[in-house]
């Protein structure tokens, strides 16, 4: 699994930011919020929840690791 990302922020969209590691673009589904304080350029760590579907893989980013524990007991939930 993939659990955090440490690199440079390429490109913010609606609802993804690609983080290049190393050479390696990722792309990161992420909150408006965490989006909204990132920018082209900048240096960044991205705690990631990599989810594997039968459809696709795809990565989860918070720029906070107590936003991502709460993701993680919130998944957990059934209902």
């Amino acid at each position: 699994m993939i659990g955090m990302l440490t690199g440079r922020v390429e490109s913010v969209e609606t609802d993804t930011a690609l983080i290049d590691v190393g050479g390696v673009g990722y792309e990161v589904r992420m909150s408006a919020t965490d989006l909204s304080r990132l920018h082209a350029g900048q240096d960044t760590r991205v705690f990631t929840y990599m989810n594997l579907s039968q459809d696709a893989i795809t990565l989860h980013g918070f720029l906070d690791r107590d936003a991502k524990k709460t993701f993680l007991q919130l998944i957990k939930v059934s209902g």
